[in-house]
């Protein structure tokens, strides 16, 4: 099921009304302030979860590397761009 139909069903079944469900987006370019620590975060969700996504077998540990060093690559594009969403919920 699609995360934001259950937010809206999870609050609906809490007992809320007038539920309104949204998402915001975040851009960040090459050329602003915000894209290389976001970059950084992208590494560091990967590396953060190395040992348990070789221990799983969802990966191996060139593999990782080679990511990493993609997303190094990416982050000396000039039309590089990081996107996120996040999902919001208000309801009365």
């Amino acid at each position: 099921m699609d995360g934001t139909l259950k937010l809206g069903r999870d609050r609906g079944q809490a007992g809320f009304q007038n539920i309104r469900l949204s998402f915001a987006p975040e851009i960040h370019p090459a050329d602003s302030d915000t894209f290389l620590p976001w970059v950084e975060n992208m590494i560091h969700n990967v590396t953060g979860a190395a040992a348990l996504l070789v221990r799983h077998r969802l990966a191996t540990q060139r593999e990782i590397d080679e990511a990493v060093a993609e997303v190094r690559t990416f982050e000396k594009r000039p039309d590089a761009c990081a996107y996120f969403y996040w999902n919001r919920a208000c309801a009365w």
